[in-house]
């Protein structure tokens, strides 16, 4: 069963207990076993199948888990047209069948093919037509000079009878509608040095961020308080809206709010900026290839860990200096090839568990059952061929002919071959991982790590690797690991969790 459900969609009948409760009952009338439910977190959009419980049940379909896959309705599995024909089609390829509660089609015969097709159509029509609708929605208010997306700091609605931000007019009397932005009490005097400073081109972004930070300052954003960063500057230096604009696709349009920096002001703040971009033009740098390139993080500050060349050598190195962050971690290099030796024994030291052994033992003992479908599946074929010329030759009518065909292209629908042999390369793959990665290349085992990991935590101060997260889809493989230990808590407060645990080196 596949579940999904945006926010929005909660009031029109398409809660995830809804939609299971349908699940629910369609099986049970089926006498069908649920094998498995994957369902999305609420917010996740159909546009795109970039979805981990889709991604999820997908894998599995193709591994033969399951038999059927279900969904409330056409637009729960995807709101596009061609992800739907591909992903349909795919799961119709492993032998797998769809089933939507709402419609009840079965695209195996014709009729339910025609019919796919057109809810596939409406589902994208849908989309499309919601996205044009909310870009004219978006225009318009930008016309009518209210702000587009996040309060950009500096800024707050004015409902401060319901806030609770630190702020001495929290709680206190609302100075505003919530539609029409005024000046936050604090932030704008933070928006107002910032601009102040970096006008004068004698401050640097780490400077400045310094500064705010030292003076208690902080970034409003969705996630939270956050201190000033090299990027929240970037960001703030080339808003237009501080100087009472709203911009929309490269347009200006005068705001309802009052500004905070005048023109003259902001326009030598972007002279400052390009005059501080201009960067020589004659050195070429060269290419090279790192590893853990984007995966590893510092244990002290949970920022990423920069790459680095000097004297021969590949680094990492904490980059939270560079973005003015306190790190309590010493801002020291660590050599990439000490941690390709930290790294090595866990990859080597991947088996493939029982239970999956066990199910391609099981899926390859019924070679004899796949040879005989698609044995089976060529004699049809060759009807099929047949009957054609047969027709052509006038041997029988079009009603004999028409009769023949649509009996035989449901008995070749029907047929399904398993996929066994894909799994158990697979499989084969897995059992040989070390040998692979011993063997592989730099650019390879940059490959095989991004695979398999989400992320890689590094102490800088004992050089050494700390705590890994690996995808979900490989956490089963890790624990068969007898060098880790499965934790909780390993990855700090400030990098993002996913629902796959740390792994303890």
């Amino acid at each position: 069963m596949y579940a999904r459900c945006s926010t929005e969609e909660q009031t029109e009948g398409y809660s995830l207990d809804a939609q299971r409760r349908a699940f629910e009952e369609y099986c049970r009338r089926q006498s069908w076993e649920i094998a498995e439910e994957y369902v999305e977190e609420q917010g996740v959009s159909g546009r795109s199948t970039d979805r981990p419980k889709f991604k999820g049940m997908m894998a599995a379909a193709r591994a033969g888990f399951f038999d059927v896959v279900v969904v409330h309705k056409l637009d729960r599995f995807s709101r596009s047209l061609k992800d739907t024909l591909n992903h349909i089609g795919r799961l119709y390829d492993w032998g797998v069948s769809f089933v939507s509660v709402q419609e009840q089609f079965d695209f195996t015969t014709p009729h339910g093919r025609l019919q796919m097709h057109i809810l596939a159509a409406i589902a994208q029509w849908y989309s499309d037509n919601l996205g044009q609708e909310i870009e004219k929605g978006l225009a318009e208010r930008a016309r009518q000079g209210y702000w587009l997306g996040d309060l950009a700091t500096g800024y707050c609605r004015g409902l401060c009878a319901s806030c609770r931000d630190e702020c001495p007019r929290a709680r206190g009397e609302d100075l505003g509608n919530g539609r029409i932005a005024i000046p936050h009490p604090q932030d704008s005097q933070a928006i107002r040095l910032v601009f102040e400073m970096y006008s004068t081109g004698n401050h640097t972004y780490e400077t400045i961020a310094t500064t705010l930070n030292s003076r208690g300052y902080t970034t409003n954003r969705k996630q939270g308080r956050r201190l000033w960063t090299v990027e929240a500057l970037k960001n703030t230096l080339s808003n237009p809206f501080y100087t009472g604009k709203v911009r929309y696709k490269r347009e200006l349009y005068p705001g309802r709010h009052q500004a905070l920096i005048d023109q003259e002001t902001f326009d030598r703040c972007q002279d400052v900026r390009r005059l501080h971009s201009r960067r020589p033009r004659t050195y070429v740098p060269k290419f090279r290839t790192y590893i853990f390139s984007g995966m590893l993080h510092c244990q002290g500050c949970g920022e990423r860990m920069k790459a680095d060349f000097c004297s021969g050598h590949k680094y990492y190195r904490c980059a939270a200096h560079k973005s003015a962050i306190d790190c309590p971690a010493p801002q020291t290099r660590v050599r990439e090839d000490a941690l390709e030796g930290q790294i090595g024994p866990v990859i080597r030291n991947l088996r493939l568990p029982p239970a999956w052994q066990d199910r391609v033992v099981d899926l390859l003992s019924r070679q004899d059952e796949r040879e005989k479908t698609l044995r089976e599946q060529k004699r049809l074929r060759e009807k099929l061929r047949r009957l054609k010329r047969s027709y052509h030759e006038v041997e029988i009518s079009e009603a004999e002919y028409r009769k023949e065909k649509m009996a035989t292209d449901r008995k070749l629908a029907s047929l399904h071959v398993p996929e066994q042999t894909r799994l158990a390369e697979a499989a084969s793959l897995l059992e040989t991982l070390a040998t692979a990665w011993d063997h592989a290349s730099t650019e390879e085992r940059r490959d095989m790590i991004r695979l398999v990991f989400d992320r890689i935590c590094c102490d800088p101060a004992d050089k050494r690797l700390v705590a890994l997260q690996p995808k979900p889809q490989f956490v089963v493989l890790f624990r068969q690991v007898a060098i880790l230990q499965e934790k909780e808590g390993l990855f700090p407060p400030y990098v993002r969790r996913d629902e796959n645990p740390g792994i303890g080196v």
